[in-house]
Order: structure tokens, then C-alpha cells, then sequence
């Protein structure tokens, strides 16, 4: 148990696979400033686009908000958070 005022450390985050036929293929190399969508980023993470979703909530991946329902990302920004936050077991 954390001690009072203190957080706790999260997991770490592990990719798993999960690719739709809309989303396989999808990957870090292409072109670097197309927007991509939850789906195609949790497709590139290799995560469900749920946990895409929660770490968007949390914070811990950075984003673009186009509105209250419309978030995207580009690859530049997960890679970066891929290269410091993912383990690279299944990269």
C-alpha cells in the first residue's frame, strides 16, 4: 500500500496484439504528419483501443483533442511514447 499523500507507481505497459482487417499492417513508418485515429494508433501500439482510450484519460499518451469526441495522433508522437513507456518485447 502506497503510504498517505504518496501515488502509486503504475504498471508498466506491455503491447499485446489485437489487429483488425481495418487497422493490420498499420505501423511507425509512414507518413509523419497523417492523423490517425484511437483504432489505427492501438493498432500500431498493438493495444485495444480501450487501453488507447484510458492512457488518453490519464495522460500518459500525448495527443491531439479536435473536440470533445475526436482524438488523434500522429506517429512521431507514439513513437516517442512508445520508445519511453512500452517494453520492447513484442516491437
Amino acid at each position: 500500500m502506497p503510504e498517505a499523500g504518496r501515488k502509486s507507481t503504475p504498471p508498466p505497459l506491455v503491447a499485446c496484439e489485437d489487429n483488425t482487417p481495418e487497422t493490420a499492417g498499420l505501423t511507425l513508418a509512414g507518413d509523419d504528419e497523417e492523423m490517425l485515429t484511437v483504432e489505427q494508433a492501438a493498432a500500431i501500439l498493438k493495444v485495444k483501443p480501450a487501453t488507447v482510450r484510458e492512457w488518453v484519460r490519464q495522460g500518459r499518451v500525448p495527443c491531439y483533442k479536435l473536440g470533445p469526441r475526436a482524438t488523434r495522433f500522429t506517429r512521431p508522437l507514439l513513437r516517442a511514447f512508445r520508445d519511453e513507456n512500452l517494453t520492447a518485447a513484442r516491437f
